[in-house]
């Protein structure tokens, strides 16, 4: 979940805490200290239900240029476009660099705007295509999520250096017994036009939601998944805010 867009678009929450419940949504503040967040009120928005969505891979040879661009990229797309990506090493499935798209702009221009993306490199797989806005939500659902334990963390960065970039790649290392993702969340267009003190998430300068994640499959032993997670998080996190 965008933790960004979520806040930005929660009227009210019902919180549990140590000091009682309230209903604002000021009232999420106080999750930070103790306390539990339910019945939660959104503010939904018009979406067309023709959009252009899928996700397209890359070897993980060219990760270092891809990441680059894909600062570059989403940095100037329109706010229509929603794009996430990074570096991804899943055991029997797939190792190497991957973004994921839903455009929910004019389909007329669609192909122009994505052009970019599937020119950064010879792709080994592009599964961006029209298709239903309820379908491109389920694209990702996992139908057992109890079957794999998993560790995550994640920071907040306004641009991706080169910095961020050779931290990321260098460290990435894939695992036969465990999956590793790094993903940049990208948060920016309308998420924009909220102030600052308007929600509980008034980080606006953190365009990238900087994220590691591993997972293993239950039942095995999760300590040195995790130790490793922690040893290569250590050397991200002094880059993010």
């Amino acid at each position: 979940m965008n933790r960004r867009r979520f806040l930005s678009s929660t009227l009210s929450a019902t919180v549990a805490a140590a000091i009682g419940s309230r209903s604002a949504p000021a009232a999420l503040l106080a999750v930070g200290d103790a306390g539990v967040a339910s019945n939660f009120e959104v503010q939904l928005y018009p979406q067309a239900r023709a959009v252009y969505a899928g996700n397209i891979r890359f070897p993980l040879a060219k990760a270092r240029e891809l990441i680059n661009f894909y600062a570059a990229y989403a940095a100037c797309t329109p706010r229509e476009l929603y794009i996430d990506g990074g570096l991804m090493s899943a055991p029997d499935v797939f190792t190497g660099v991957f973004f994921n798209v839903c455009f929910s702009g004019d389909p007329g221009v669609a192909e122009q705007v994505l052009a970019p993306l599937r020119k950064a490199g010879s792709a080994v797989m592009d599964t961006i295509r029209p298709m239903d806005y309820r379908a491109a939500q389920g694209t990702r659902d996992v139908s057992n999520a109890r079957a794999r334990g998993t560790w995550m963390k994640s920071g907040l960065v306004a641009e991706i250096t080169p910095k961020t970039v050779d931290a990321i790649v260098d460290g990435f290392e894939p695992h036969p017994e465990r999956g590793c993702y790094v993903t940049f969340r990208y948060a920016d267009g309308a998420t924009d036009d909220v102030a600052t003190g308007a929600t509980a998430f008034p980080q606006r300068y953190g365009k990238h939601d900087t994220q590691v994640l591993v997972d293993w499959a239950m039942g095995t032993d999760p300590a040195p998944h995790v130790k490793w997670l922690r040893e290569y998080f250590a050397s991200i996190e002094p880059l993010t805010q």
